[in-house]
């Protein structure tokens, strides 16, 4: 009884200090340039904004959102199937960034257009339609309880709130099986989607389950996504009925209370999370125990000692050179992407080159290899790219633009020896590209592969029916099909003289197949225990290279090339490692949907597009709260900044324009205001900040030296000279700012230009030493031209193995009297330390202050100041700098279940100067400055169950100043991760 007060304490605490959701209620993944013109189709229950090149994607999305609407919400609510939420969708076309979210504050589903190039056989919006619009029916039912009453005294944050007491992993997990429930095959049953709990097997059962809700550096564990559906999809088949309404109607009547969905686990189920998840993995292992035994027919490629010492690797997308050997993308916990050469008889290998993030896999053409990977294009933080890339195939210099133009290019190819590839449109559609020639994709057509053979492209497209296999000769522009569309699974095409090489899962497993070009015959080429993927044919084809997978990743193998099994067509593959499911009643199935030209032409008669008004949607008031917080201050995890008071919060639906306004009680009992605007639409981006109380402003007098042309003259006191200031009604002050980052991704190097000019104006009173008075006003101007240069991080690295950063300043204050201006320098370099995850932080600044006036009106851009000084400074030229040292210590994967997860323990071990030439009374100067130590001791930690992305870190620190070393200073902060 005892340890559950214990618990409960915990979770009330927890409750009130952690954000759960503050990401969510203030995302911003869709700023857009504000040239981009909007359209408003208004289908009734769907209202979708898209962009006016994009309006046809976004009738088809419609239409299969409307023909959801009365059953998507299967099981919710008191009648058992509620209707979603009336939440906007915002479609962005301007991204290659596949994805859709729902989220509340202001309520609104945001969909990428672009499809994922890893995919199924369901098409992209027909997944997205049914996923996102799943969680706006759980919203709905949330909303039919007491969190209608809080959304009155809250706003839309108050469903956020409410959606914050159901945990992360039901939330996706039931709507990823309303995803398989309305489709043929869905996401949920492709043996992928399991790969990874089979491999691991009982083990799951063991030890802490909380890693596998909220993620490990010790071992992969799959996302909330899928352990959610295999719970959620339990729960209802033990059940033999849809299990979760009466939980979800609970959670609504009490959305604020401690732990009110693990309570209705135990009221209506008579299980909790934990069991749950026990039973879930005992009966998934019961099932796959069951199996007949699969003997492997490949043989792994040896390793080395770098890729055995690492949780998890990635060994895809091997490629045959003629020398015999084998290029593949390699990537670990430990390292980013890179292109690795091996030598399949001795393992031996080469890395080639560092590349960004891959889209589609690689292909060699001639003596270059090329990719497309994801970059970002421009100042808008989501508008990224599918850049296709290529680098020298025997790694000499660096990788560079294939096609500098060319911004949403898929699937390099080698078509008679030069480049062909597949480009997508952000219209919606799809073409061909080769020698000069394009070909459009037939309509509603999405493309996942391009091989080339016998002078004839083949392509794997996703439609109507699912996926197949078509044939084009881009000289006449035709296409043919030579392999029909079925619900069955491809991937990865590649070709060699007669065949098409692909994955399938027609067997029931991930297995690599071949396409007879001549015979249309289709073989299965292996037999793997978990999952064999990315098969590519060697010059003599004679020998498979390909990548088999077990619980430390994907590996590279090799068997030879003989059919095993004849594949007969099929519509359906099997369904082998999937247990039985409860099917929901009546719910409509979206692959069975045909949006055509019949389909188009009526939702044009019906559905009139009208222009959406940006301006007039500027301000989006969505959230108000009794209590003063600034959204953009608590999302870089400053929880000091919450104060007693209101705010009111406004996000435009395009998310270009963000808006607070607060009052809030000083200690005192003073009253102040804040309004804090930003618009991201533009380029320059501009933030201006406004703030208002009720005390007097303070008086401002420099004690200190007076500068003329950077000398020493006469140094003053303003306690003794200054006279009493007079006094204001209140104090305000106004900020402004305005910048362009400017992106110049290059490969796994990104990098960032981003000029910044900034004003801020008090009413401060300010003392002029000269005429012996106080003149009202006082304001900063300044400019900053920063660069960043960072190489990608891979998943357990604290920081860039080599980055630099460089920030160049002026700053000045203007006032009626003569001031100094102030220069400055700054640098900050990342580079390797001993091992793999630790480095060193180095950074190095200087400043100084030239011109006339006091010194004491001077800009300080304060850049470097040591950590746990605890005695005053004031040098003319500044010169400072630090070397710390980074490294994990510990992995303990430890703490209180269902409470807290403790995942790693990392040090960071730091000297910190500062040191400058002082002015002394005989107008002399002298050096002078110190140097303090200290250690920072970080803690990354998951709090009740949350996915990774939800990590705290929690960082305490000690430092010492020598000068006064018997009062260290102690140093405490969160950080959320974000």
């Amino acid at each position: 009884m005892m340890k559950q007060r214990l618990y409960i304490v915990l979770l009330a605490l927890l409750a009130l200090v952690l954000p759960r959701e503050v990401r969510a209620q203030f995302h911003t993944n869709g700023v857009a340039p504000a040239s981009v013109r909007w359209r408003s189709l208004d289908g009734g229950g769907v209202e979708v904004v898209a962009p006016d090149f994009a309006e046809e994607p976004a009738r088809r999305l419609l239409f299969y959102m409307d023909s959801l609407t009365n059953t998507i919400g299967y099981g919710l609510g008191p009648q058992g199937a509620v209707r979603p939420l009336e939440m906007p969708v915002v479609l962005h076309s301007n991204t290659s960034l596949s994805n859709g979210i729902s989220i509340m504050a202001p309520g609104r589903i945001e969909i990428s257009t672009m499809p994922t190039t890893d995919s199924y056989a369901t098409t992209w919006l027909r997944q997205l339609a049914v996923h996102e619009y799943r969680h706006s029916a759980q919203y709905a039912a949330l909303f039919d309880g007491m969190a209608k009453w809080f959304y009155y005294a809250l706003g839309e944050q108050a469903l956020l709130a409410a959606t914050g007491v159901m945990p992360f992993w039901w939330l996706e997990g039931d709507a990823v099986d309303a995803e398989s429930q309305a489709s043929r095959f869905g996401r949920a049953l492709q043996p992928r989607f399991t790969i990874h709990y089979r491999s691991v097997g009982r083990e799951i059962l063991e030890g802490n389950p909380d890693v596998w809700f909220s993620g490990s550096y010790n071992r992969y564990t799959p996302s909330h996504y899928e352990l959610g559906y295999q719970m959620v999809t339990t729960a209802n088949a033990l059940a033999g009925r849809y299990a979760w309404g009466e939980v979800m109607e609970d959670a609504s009547r009490w959305p604020l209370t401690i732990t009110p969905f693990e309570w209705g686990m135990r009221k209506y189920m008579n299980t909790s999370t934990e069991g749950l998840f026990r039973t879930t993995f005992e009966r998934l292992n019961t099932l796959w125990e069951s199996l007949p035994e699969r003997k492997q027919s490949t043989t792994r490629v040896k390793g080395n000692q770098r890729l055995a010492s690492t949780p998890y690797v990635k060994e895809r997308y091997p490629m045959w050179t003629q020398r015999g050997t084998v290029v593949v993308v390699e990537s670990s916990f430990d390292e980013s992407e890179s292109l690795v050469e091996v030598d399949p008889a001795t393992g031996a290998r080469r890395r080639l080159h560092n590349i960004g993030p891959l889209n589609t896999r690689p292909a060699i053409v001639g003596e270059e290899i090329y990719w497309s990977e994801m970059q970002q294009l421009s100042s808008f933080a989501q508008e990224f790219g599918s850049v296709m890339m290529c680098a020298r195939l025997d790694g000499r210099g660096a990788p560079k633009r294939a096609l500098p133009r060319d911004v949403y290019a898929l699937y390099p190819t080698s078509y008679k020896g030069e480049l062909a590839y597949v480009r997508y449109h952000l219209e919606g559609h799809y073409s061909v590209e080769c020698g000069g020639v394009s070909v459009a994709l037939p309509e509603g057509l999405e493309c996942h592969g391009l091989a080339a053979s016998g002078g004839r492209l083949y392509l794997l497209t996703t439609g109507d029916g699912g996926m197949s296999i078509l044939s084009l000769d881009p000289s006449e522009g035709s296409f043919e099909t030579i392999r029909p569309a079925s619900y069955v699974t491809l991937s990865h095409l590649v070709a060699d003289d007669n065949h098409l090489y692909f994955g399938s899962i027609a067997s029931g497993y991930d297995e690599v197949h071949r396409l007879n070009l001549h015979t249309l015959r289709e073989e299965r080429l292996t037999t793997s225990r978990y999952g064999a993927f990315d098969g590519a044919p060697s010059p003599d084809g004679t020998t498979l290279a390909l990548a088999d997978y077990d619980q430390r990743g994907y590996h590279l193998a090799v068997s030879p090339i003989r059919g095993l099994e004849e594949i007969a067509p099929s519509e359906l593959p099997r369904n082998v490692v999937n247990p039985p499911i409860y099917k929901w009643e009546n719910i409509v199935c979206v692959d069975s949907l045909r949006y055509g030209p019949e389909q188009s032409a009526d939702s044009h008669s019906h559905i009139p597009s009208r222009p959406f008004g940006k301006l007039q949607n500027l301000l989006e008031i969505h959230s108000w709260a009794p209590a003063y917080y600034r959204p953009d201050q608590l999302m870089a995890g400053n929880l000091s900044a919450i104060r007693i008071g209101a705010t009111v919060t406004s996000q435009s639906l395009l998310s270009d324009a963000l808006t607070t306004l607060g009052v809030y009680i000083l200690p005192g009992g003073s009253l102040g205001a804040n309004v804090n605007f930003k618009y991201l639409g533009w380029v320059p981006k501009v933030e201006l900040n406004a703030l208002v109380d009720s005390r007097s402003a303070p008086g401002y007098a420099a004690a200190g030296l007076m500068m003329e042309d950077g000398d020493y003259y006469a140094s003053y006191d303003h306690t003794a000279d200054a006279p009493t200031p007079p006094t204001t009604r209140s104090n305000y002050s106004l900020y402004g700012r305005i910048y362009t980052p400017i992106v110049l991704s290059h490969s796994h190097i990104t990098s960032v230009l981003t000029p910044s000019v900034e004003i801020s104006h008090t009413n401060n009173a300010v003392y002029n030493p000269m005429a012996e008075e106080y003149t009202n006003g006082l304001t900063a101007v300044g400019a900053t031209l920063q660069w960043n240069s960072y190489t990608r991080t891979a998943y357990r690295n604290l920081q860039p193995s080599w980055g630099l950063a460089i920030i160049g300043g002026v700053g000045k204050t203007i006032t009626p009297i003569p001031t100094p201006t102030t220069v400055g320098l700054f640098a900050r370099a990342y580079t390797p330390a001993f091992g793999r995850n630790d480095g060193f932080t180095l950074r190095a600044s200087y400043q100084d202050i030239c011109g006339s006036g006091p010194l004491g009106y001077s800009v300080d851009f304060g850049w470097l100041l040591p950590r746990g000084l605890r005695t005053t400074i004031y040098p003319d030229d500044q010169i400072g700098y630090s070397v710390q040292y980074n490294t994990p210590i510990l992995y303990p994967d430890w703490g209180l279940r269902g409470i807290f997860l403790l995942k790693r323990i990392s040090v960071g071990l730091f000297a910190d100067g500062l040191y400058g030439r002082l002015w002394m009374e005989d107008k002399s100067r002298r050096w002078d400055g110190t140097t303090t130590f200290g250690l920072d001791l970080q803690m990354d930690t998951s709090w009740l169950r949350l996915p990774d992305q939800g990590d705290l870190t929690i960082r305490a620190g000690l430092y010492i100043d020598p000068r006064d070393p018997s009062h260290p200073t102690p140093s405490f902060g969160l950080n959320l991760n974000f």
